[in-house]
């Protein structure tokens, strides 16, 4: 029994939210399962990367300052701009709240796995947009949802779910608000 593609798009059409929500669903399922398997939240050991390093180090010096040791072994501390500063200043808020601790780092998933899920929503929401086919969204949607990439990021504390949503955030703004544009979501 086969189902065509005009049957499944307005099978869709007519039930999109409810298909949105359960991929959406999916990928927020999928990201607390990676997190729960594979993050490390011991602080002793976990990889923050610079994001979490520079903002540490900004505590401990009171300005924005990476740590790194020279072949020497000392430790030398230096000014930085080294990365985008939203996620510094993400992990700046949580390490002040929290310190530099079990439940920082657990803030820190939590954080990655919403604005993980949130990238599956905009991902639905753009391919709508730039489309008009309920089928081509929630294809995009599962992409999002099941990709390999997308959801191991969520547990190594890697800044690409926060930028990622904040870029497609700004380009569904940007093109659902163009004057010849109708928006069909």
């Amino acid at each position: 029994m086969s189902v065509s593609c005009g049957k499944l798009e307005q099978f869709l059409s007519k039930h999109f939210t409810t298909a949105a929500l359960t991929v959406v669903g999916i990928g927020l399922i999928l990201r607390i399962l990676a997190a729960l398997l594979a993050a490390d939240i011991n602080p002793a050991t976990a990889k923050v990367y610079e994001y979490g390093e520079i903002a540490a180090s900004s505590i401990a010096h009171g300005s924005l300052t990476k740590d790194i040791e020279r072949p020497d072994g000392a430790i030398w501390t230096y000014p930085t701009a080294l990365m985008p500063p939203v996620g510094i200043f993400i992990w700046l808020a949580i390490y002040k709240l929290f310190g530099v601790s079990r439940v920082a780092l657990g803030t820190m998933l939590a954080i990655n796995i919403l604005c993980g899920s949130a990238i599956v929503y905009c991902c639905i929401r753009i391919a709508r947009l730039l489309f008009g086919l309920a089928t081509i969204a929630i294809i995009a949607g599962l992409l999002a949802a099941m990709h390999p990439v997308f959801i191991y990021s969520v547990a190594t504390y890697h800044a690409v779910n926060i930028y990622l949503l904040e870029l497609l955030v700004l380009f569904y703004a940007c093109s659902s608000a163009s004057p010849d544009r109708k928006s069909v979501v």
